[in-house]
């Protein structure tokens, strides 16, 4: 790599190259030896570097800093601030490979910039690198995801308008989604809710499915979580996807709407049962997509969650009590479930038994409501 022959230098790049991408095993090979080091010093010589080997070397750069699992993190930090620099770099080929190779904790703050480019090319590479960066399942990733700012400029660009563009940063957004409360909490403070509702209705059920997968992240946060998306009015759009879209979405969409049930306060299980319908939606999932399986364990553990709320003395008031009896009856939910306690899945009937023994303590929560009110 520090041959002065420009020819030379070119064929070395190619064959570490080559070996590092063939596989993890191999990059850490070509890790250890030493490589990242003498590739930066190789980068670092800009006189005796052509435009064709500068891609070439970050390329190789590239190689030696992706793949599943990632590399240890001290072993590329060396390349952190020469990646920064390539990041400035005005060849489209460097600027890609600089970007994908920052997926693994470098130059977020570059990055940070390279989300606001101009280049559509640029910009694409740019939220894919975020992306990838997200997925790293290091809590000190995302931190940095979250602190560098690259997280909030994502969600800026879930609006943008070229779907190359929007599509990686919904994933960066959604896999940020996926730690912890706090920060889930980043990304709904940036306001993303009311933009993942408008996505919604995206020609493409490849997006429409991340958005669901990404609010089903959010319903699963902490009761302000959910009370954000309540609040953001994207329960509807949710319902209406389960109810209308193709499985794959479906799948989501009942995950997002089933996770307030378990993550939500009682009084937000309530409210989606009153306001927006949920025993109809998931009992009329039940019996829709019986066949599915995520669908139909889904379903029954939001309607489960919810005859257990409504069985709670005191959660619910006599006209939200009443609501809840009318779409019992109104959508045949005890004749479904029992259908499903012959389910030869074990978990399945057992969900089936247990909700319907909620219902019948419900009848029993009802009837001490009427009595106090008489």
């Amino acid at each position: 790599l520090l041959h002065e022959d420009e020819v030379v230098r070119d064929q070395a790049v190619w064959a570490l190259g080559n070996i590092a991408g063939d596989s993890a095993v191999f990059r850490d090979e070509v890790l250890a030896a030493g490589t990242l080091p003498a590739l930066i010093s190789h980068l670092l010589r800009p006189h005796l570097v052509s435009d064709k080997s500068l891609e070439n070397a970050t390329w190789v750069l590239l190689n030696l800093v992706r793949s599943s699992p990632s590399p240890d993190f001290e072993q590329v930090r060396v390349a952190l601030p020469r990646i920064r620099q390539l990041l400035h770099c005005g060849n489209l080929k460097v600027l890609k490979d600089a970007c994908w190779a920052s997926a693994v904790r470098v130059a977020l703050p570059r990055i940070r910039q390279l989300l606001h480019c101009g280049n559509l090319k640029v910009l694409k590479d740019a939220c894919w690198a975020s992306a990838a960066l997200s997925e790293n399942e290091s809590e000190h990733a995302v931190d940095e995801v979250v602190h560098s700012g690259v997280l909030a400029r994502c969600v800026e660009l879930l609006t943008h308008e070229d779907q190359t563009v929007m599509t990686p940063a919904l994933r960066t957004v959604g896999n940020a989604c996926t730690f912890d409360d706090k920060v889930t909490q980043e990304v709904v403070d940036c306001g993303a809710i009311p933009i993942l509702g408008n996505l919604t209705s995206f020609k493409d059920p490849a997006v429409r499915k991340n958005v669901c997968w990404t609010l089903s992240n959010i319903t699963a946060g902490n009761h302000e979580q959910v009370q954000a998306v309540f609040d953001a009015g994207v329960i509807p759009q949710l319902i209406a996807l389960l109810e209308n879209d193709d499985v794959e979405v479906a799948k989501e969409a009942v995950w997002a709407i089933s996770n307030v049930t378990s993550s939500g306060s009682n009084q937000q299980v309530v409210a989606l049962a009153v306001m927006y319908q949920s025993i109809y939606v998931l009992c009329d999932a039940l019996k829709r997509m019986v066949r599915d399986l995520v669908i139909l364990s889904v379903s029954l553990e939001g309607l489960e969650n919810t005859v257990r709320v409504f069985a709670s003395p005191g959660s619910a008031t006599l006209v939200e009590l009443g609501s809840f009896v009318k779409q019992v009856n109104d959508s045949c939910l005890v004749e479904v479930v029992q259908l499903l306690q012959e389910s030869p899945l074990e978990q399945v009937a057992e969900i089936a038994t247990r909700i319907l023994s909620g219902v019948a303590e419900v009848s029993v929560v009802v009837d001490d409501a009427v009595a106090t009110a008489l």
